[in-house]
């Protein structure tokens, strides 16, 4: 494998955990501060602007490492 690769490779990792827990971490407090699962699906009525700020975070994350997996 050449660096390149292997660099594209490891960004493609750690952008792409990172986000799946950002995003996680967000619904997880959606639902238990609202205390109903339906939270996530209108999550828009129910977060806060700290949620909001982590789920645009995660799917710019998400996109981005879609973008380096077809890179790779």
């Amino acid at each position: 494998m050449n660096p390149t690769s292997v660099l594209l490779f490891g960004l493609f990792l750690a952008i792409g955990c990172l986000s799946i827990i950002a995003l996680v971490i967000a619904y997880i407090n959606i639902i238990v501060r609202n205390r109903k699962i339906d939270s996530i699906f209108y999550f828009w009525e129910y977060a806060t602007d700290k949620d909001l700020m982590l789920i645009k975070l995660g799917s710019i994350g998400l996109i981005v490492s879609g973008i380096l997996f077809v890179l790779l």
